[in-house]
C-alpha cells in the first residue's frame, strides 16, 4: 500500500498575509509524498475555510476516504493546516491513527509519541497566542485611529465611498446629487409635500427590503441544512480518485492545447 492523501487548506487572510497559497502547499506536499515513495496521490482542498472550524467539507471527505482504507500517509504542510485548535488537532490525529494511516507534516517531524503530542500541543498553543496577540494589536491600532479622528471601517454612509488606504471618505457624485435634491426639497415649501411622499415610499421600501432579506437568509439556512443532510449520503459514495484523475486529465489537455497554440 503506497497511496498518499494530501490535505491542503488556506483562509483568505492567510493566503494574502502569510503566503499559504494552495499552489505552494501542493508543491511541497506532493514532493514529500514522492519522497516517501507514494505511487498514488489524492488531494483534498479546503480553500477560504478557517482552521478553527472542525467540520470542513474537504476534511470530512478526507476522513471518509481514510475510513475506506488503502491510504498509507496523510500529508499536511504543517500543524496549522490540519487545525488551529489544539483539541481538534488531537481528535484528528486519533481519527487518522484509527484508520491505520501515518500522519506526516512537511515542515516538522511527528511520530505520535507522548513527547510529540506534547510538542504539538505547545506549538498549537503558541499559534493560538500569536493569533490572539495579532487581534489585540489590531484592536489597539483601531482605537488609536479612532482617537486621532480617523475612521476604522466603512460607516456605510450613502453618498460616500470609504478609502481603506487613507481611512477617509470620498464623495460619490451620483449619490450626492440625490442627497442635494432631497435637501432642496426640504428647504422649499413647495417641495415639502414631495419629500413627505418620497419619505413614506423610502420607509415602505426599507421594510420590504428587510422582509426580502430575512426570507432570503431563511432560504439559505434551509438550503444549508438540506445540503448537509444530503452530503451524508453522497460523500461516502463519491469516487474522489476518479474525480481527481479526470481533473488532472482535463488540465493536461488544456496545457497541451495552450502549448500548441503558443507554438503556432
Amino acid at each position: 500500500m503506497s497511496a498518499a492523501l494530501v490535505y491542503l487548506r488556506v483562509s483568505t487572510e492567510e493566503q494574502a498575509e502569510r503566503g499559504y497559497s494552495i499552489a505552494a502547499q501542493r508543491e511541497e506536499c506532493r514532493a514529500k509524498a514522492q519522497e516517501l515513495g507514494a505511487t498514488k496521490i489524492t488531494e483534498f482542498i479546503d480553500e477560504g475555510v478557517s482552521g478553527s472550524i472542525l467540520e470542513r467539507p474537504a476534511l470530512v471527505a478526507a476522513l471518509e476516504k481514510l475510513k475506506a482504507g488503502g491510504i498509507r500517509w496523510f500529508i499536511c504542510l504543517d500543524t496549522s493546516r490540519l487545525s488551529r485548535s489544539v483539541a481538534h488537532q488531537l481528535l484528528l490525529i486519533d481519527e487518522i491513527k484509527k484508520a491505520g494511516t501515518e500522519l506526516i507534516f512537511v515542515n516538522s517531524k511527528f511520530t505520535d509519541t507522548p513527547e510529540d503530542r506534547f510538542h504539538l500541543t505547545v506549538l498549537s498553543a503558541v499559534d493560538e497566542y500569536e493569533r490572539a496577540r495579532t487581534r489585540l494589536r489590531s484592536l489597539i491600532g483601531k482605537r488609536a485611529e479612532a482617537k486621532a479622528g480617523k475612521l476604522t471601517h466603512s460607516p456605510g454612509l450613502y453618498g460616500y465611498e470609504f478609502d481603506k488606504e487613507t481611512d477617509t471618505l470620498h464623495i460619490t457624485e451620483e449619490e450626492a446629487k440625490i442627497i442635494r435634491l432631497m435637501y432642496q426639497w426640504f428647504v422649499s415649501e413647495e417641495d415639502k409635500t414631495k419629500l413627505a411622499v418620497y419619505s413614506h415610499e423610502i420607509l415602505s421600501a426599507k421594510f420590504r427590503y428587510q422582509a426580502c432579506l430575512d426570507r432570503a437568509v431563511a432560504y439559505i439556512r434551509q438550503a444549508k441544512l438540506t445540503h448537509d443532510y444530503m452530503e451524508s449520503f453522497y460523500i461516502p459514495a463519491m469516487n474522489f480518485d476518479a474525480i481527481n484523475a479526470k481533473r488532472e486529465e482535463i488540465l493536461a489537455r488544456i496545457l497541451k492545447y495552450a502549448a500548441e497554440f503558443n507554438a503556432a
